[in-house]
């Protein structure tokens, strides 16, 4: 088993998909007829929602990780592009690993991991 996509529901797909290409990189296409984009082994899908939506946080799906190697530049790079770290949000600073939250334009909660590129990510 291996990681395929996220779907989220939304009131602007486009806008959705723009925000995770500026943010991450991720790279915009299609998945079947719904507009997507593309981040290393996993795919974010986004369709219209039909009315309100919820933010994740306490909900049945909490937060999305995204794994990062090196948490300050991480950081610093989201930080230039607009992204508010929610301190709220963050936990205790010395437990490893390094991790920081923010909550996407539409609710989602976004945790960075901090993994170390040469070992497994399971359990991180």
């Amino acid at each position: 088993i291996k990681p395929h996509h996220i779907h989220f529901f939304t009131a602007s797909p486009l806008e959705a998909q723009a925000f995770y290409a500026k943010m991450f990189g991720a790279v915009p296409g299609k998945r079947a007829n719904f507009d997507a984009a593309d981040v290393p082994d996993m795919n974010l899908t986004f369709s219209k929602a039909d009315g309100p939506v919820a933010p994740t946080n306490g909900r049945v799906l909490n937060q999305i990780g995204f794994g990062v190697s090196d948490m300050a530049k991480a950081k610093k790079d989201l930080e230039a592009k607009g992204i508010v770290f929610d301190p709220a949000l963050q936990g205790p600073a010395a437990r490893p690993p390094a991790r920081a939250f923010f909550i996407d334009p539409w609710g989602t909660e976004i945790e960075l991991i901090e993994v170390n590129p040469s070992a497994p990510s399971a359990g991180n």
